[in-house]
């Protein structure tokens, strides 16, 4: 049994996409994945499946919250030891006692080299922002809420989590490893 983190994208952000967080378990249950935990309410889901291929499953929890919510949530998909390469692949490591302002951007796929430069050249504010592969890491100068980057470029949908969603998702997944 492999261990899996989905993040779903636009999940109880601003108003939109809501989704109880035990209806998602319900719905993550219904599927196939009994033992799913969610962690906060913006989509974050830790659970154990006998698939080896991320991409079918991120293609069958989409499916399945599409019929379940009626709309889609970009389903990513990570595995614990993924997460960990992307907590030690920190660029931005001297921000990391700032978790707020520090984000993972998780891309459904890696962007096309020529789209990561010019959205790195267009950003104009004081963000620091590193693409690497299905990563982008921003630190957020002056916090996310004022921010006027823009990921739009990279021409890849993701979805972003906080330092510290980021670390507990690997202290979770870490419970389901150890038993």
């Amino acid at each position: 049994m492999a261990v899996y983190i989905s993040l779903l994208r636009a999940v109880n952000v601003g108003g939109t996409g809501k989704i109880k967080m035990d209806a998602l378990r319900q719905c993550y249950a219904d599927l196939g994945f009994p033992d799913a935990k969610s962690y906060v309410q913006s989509g974050n889901v830790v659970f154990t499946s006998d698939e080896l291929d991320p991409a079918k499953l991120a293609k069958t929890l989409d499916d399945g919250i599409q019929q379940t919510f009626g709309h889609r949530a970009d389903v990513v998909i990570r595995t614990p030891d993924q997460m960990r390469a992307i907590i030690a692949g920190n660029p931005f490591k001297q921000h990391e006692d700032e978790p707020r302002y520090l984000h993972v951007v998780f891309l459904t796929a890696a962007p096309a080299a020529a789209d990561v430069e010019a959205t790195i050249a267009a950003n104009t504010g004081p963000e620091k922002v590193e693409v690497r592969g299905t990563e982008v890491y921003i630190f957020y100068t002056n916090g996310s809420g004022r921010s006027k980057l823009s990921l739009k470029g990279l021409k890849v949908p993701g979805t972003a989590r906080n330092w510290n969603s980021v670390r507990k998702l690997v202290e979770i997944a870490g419970g389901f490893e150890n038993t």
